[in-house]
This record gives structure tokens, C-alpha cells and sequence, in this order.
């Protein structure tokens, strides 16, 4: 497993890992989905998060994609450790990543109605997490899959809002 590349271009914290899952599954005949596990080394440790990913095309509707970060146990907990402490962010060490964090989402590429839009090329995408009326949660975050080259980019938006990715990804 590879180390996962943190750029600190810009004052950002952005990381890339490696795509070492990816199941494909066909849900009917419109819908695509996909659980993928991202992961890397990080001063020696394993690093990691799942998405579920989903797109669906129906007759007469636009392309519909969905997204959501699971966690993938101890891998993931080490994450938000390691996202803490690059956004110089304090947590308790006992902390652990949620089971799963649900995203509203703008995808950023032109996919142009394509169910299988991520086998064929790089989607970009920029998440919500937490309540846009609460703001003390809400936050945004760009994620990057690239199914094609096995690569996932966790990219951050703005530093503002680093405590609360870490509030959202917690519990």
C-alpha cells in the first residue's frame, strides 16, 4: 500500500489515496452503484474511508447521482486523527469515525446523463455535510473519484471549515 499524498498547496490540506476496492453492482435497470475503499499509509498507519456512490438514469429525469463517506473501522478512525491533526484541530484519542456521514452534493463534471459516468472518467464533486441551518455542523468539502485510475482525491474547500469536517466525521 502506498503512502497517501497530503498537499499543503495554497495553505489547503488535500489528500490522495489509492482505490484498493471497488464493487460495481446494477440496481434494476437505471442505476449503477458502487461501494469503493480508499486507502493509504500515513506514518505507518493505514488510512482509509469507503464511499457509496450511485448514479441513476431515468426515462425522462436527469442524471442523479448520490454519495455518502463510511467508515471502514480502524482505518477510518486513524483518519480523522490524521485530518485533526493536519487541520491543527484537538480531539480526544478515543474518537472514532461515524459509521456513515451522509453528503448533499454538486457534481462539478460535465457527466451529461450517463449512468456509468464513473467507470468512464473522473467525477468531481463538492459535498455538504451537517445541517445548513445549524452552524455550528455545516461544512463543505471537494472529493475527487477518478474510478478509472484508482485514485481518490479528499480536497478541502476552505480552511473555515476544518473543525467542522471533524465534528461531522466524529462521534
Amino acid at each position: 500500500m502506498r503512502e497517501v499524498i497530503v498537499d499543503r498547496e495554497e495553505g489547503f490540506v488535500d489528500l490522495t489515496f489509492d482505490i484498493v476496492e471497488c464493487n460495481r453492482h446494477l440496481v434494476g435497470s437505471n442505476s449503477i452503484e458502487y461501494d469503493v475503499w480508499a486507502k493509504g499509509l500515513y506514518e505507518g498507519k493505514t488510512v482509509g474511508f469507503g464511499l457509496l456512490l450511485s448514479a441513476t438514469k431515468k426515462l425522462f429525469k436527469p442524471l442523479r447521482i448520490g454519495i455518502g463517506i463510511n467508515s471502514l473501522g480502524e482505518e477510518s478512525d486513524n483518519l480523522l486523527k490524521v485530518l485533526a491533526e493536519l487541520y491543527g484541530e484537538t480531539i480526544p484519542e478515543q474518537s472514532k469515525m461515524k459509521e456513515y456521514v451522509p453528503a448533499g452534493f454538486f457534481v462539478l463534471s460535465n457527466v451529461k446523463n450517463k449512468k456509468d459516468c464513473f467507470d468512464n472518467m473522473k467525477v468531481d464533486v463538492k459535498m455538504f455535510f451537517g445541517n445548513t441551518g445549524d452552524n455550528d455542523y455545516y461544512c463543505e468539502h471537494f472529493l475527487n473519484v477518478d474510478l478509472p485510475n484508482k485514485i481518490i482525491e479528499f480536497r478541502e474547500k476552505d480552511e473555515v471549515y476544518r473543525e467542522n469536517i471533524i465534528k461531522c466525521f466524529a462521534f
